[in-house]
């Protein structure tokens, strides 16, 4: 009677909304009931968008005589885009297993309103000490700066705090610093650009460098003036390169490289 009712308010609600409704919407809470029904579970934990599944277990339990499981959910973190959940299918996560320069960078790069948000959900701060630093941001003290706590405080739960330090030494001389010559370069093997003379257009040369990145992000990366080489912006894609050891790369906001 529980899913008959469950199903007449969804169907309402849709209708009068004028919203399709798609087959697994209705089959996919059933289905996850079952599982709790068949392991005889005694507690389910998910997020809170999984409130719903998970007591769908609670009315399968009942109406087949069994103690209805505890059900837990807890907040959701969103991630580095600032509007969806942290997914790795969404590609805006903070991995646990992400390299403590990256951890600060990423940290670093989360809208302003998800502060108080990670905050709560990330670090380990105490209660008081969680307080204390919202009260700070409440008041106007620079997001930055709130940021640079949280991201040492997550670095320091999941790799040190000696490294945690030495992250926050990194992203102040890498992106903080104006000096283009001062900054820290990923060498990169001209062997590796397979090249048939000594120049390449810059286009190529970029998507080659960054190869996680399509060449039409790259060409909006040249376009948009996020290029430079030898501390020289470049804004034409064609422009030709010469491939020499020392040469260096600034591509986008966090990518330096250098050949060898």
């Amino acid at each position: 009677m529980r899913l008959y009712t469950f199903f007449c308010r969804v169907l309402s609600k849709r209708f009068t909304e004028n919203t399709p409704i798609a087959m697994h919407e209705l089959v996919y809470p059933v289905l996850q009931g079952f599982d709790s029904l068949q392991i005889k579970s005694d507690i389910e934990m998910g997020g809170t968008d999984q409130l719903f599944n998970c007591t769908m277990g609670r009315q399968l339990q009942e109406s087949h005589h069994q103690s209805a499981q505890i059900v837990m959910c807890m907040a959701l973190l969103r991630g580095l885009d600032g509007k969806e959940k942290m997914s790795k299918s969404l590609n805006n996560i903070i991995g646990l297993t992400d390299e403590p320069n990256d951890m600060f960078g990423k940290v670093m790069s989360i809208p302003d309103s998800l502060i108080s948000e990670y905050l709560d959900l990330a670090t380990d701060f105490s209660n008081e000490a969680k307080k204390a630093i919202q009260l700070r941001l409440d008041a106007g003290e620079n997001p930055m700066e709130i940021k640079k706590l949280i991201a040492k405080n997550i670095i320091s739960q999941y790799h040190n705090a000696k490294s945690a330090e030495e992250a926050e030494a990194f992203f102040s001389q890498q992106f903080q610093n104006k000096n283009f010559e001062e900054k820290v370069f990923q060498p990169f093997s001209i062997a590796d650009f397979n090249a048939d003379s000594q120049m390449v257009s810059i286009l190529d040369a970029c998507y080659l460098l960054k190869n996680d990145l399509s060449k039409t992000a790259v060409r909006r990366l040249i376009q948009s003036g996020a290029v430079q080489v030898d501390n020289e912006k470049i804004m034409d894609e064609y422009t030709l390169i010469k491939l020499i050891s020392g040469k260096k790369f600034k591509i986008g906001k966090r990518d330096f490289f250098v050949l060898e």
